[in-house]
């Protein structure tokens, strides 16, 4: 199993596309279970503030895990596409994803 993280800020995309994704309190419970249903994705964290939308998981294959983050991430809106929000996100696995996380947090 890997710990990656797939995320987008401020400095990687537009407010619109960050306000897209944002995913309020209220409804994170149900995000989260909604992808722990991915194939492949064991556990997760959201994280989500107004600079920025990070999905943290536990996942049995980097590949195929970015893969699936990257469709939960499309699915959250359906007026985006994975072509669409690609371009904004950056990828870290292992000791990077983790320090990634301190260093935002």
């Amino acid at each position: 199993m890997h710990i990656v993280v797939v995320g987008l800020s401020h400095k990687t995309a537009p407010v619109e596309i960050r306000e897209k994704l944002a995913v309020p309190e209220s409804r994170m419970g149900e995000a989260l279970t909604r992808l722990c249903s991915y194939q492949g994705v064991r556990e997760g964290i959201l994280l989500s503030t107004c600079n920025r939308v990070e999905v943290y998981a536990v996942v049995d294959e980097i590949e195929s895990g970015y893969g699936r983050i990257q469709e939960f991430l499309a699915d959250a809106h359906l007026s985006l596409s994975s072509e669409q929000l690609t371009p904004h996100l950056y990828w870290h696995q292992g000791d990077r994803a983790i320090s990634h996380l301190f260093r935002v947090a």
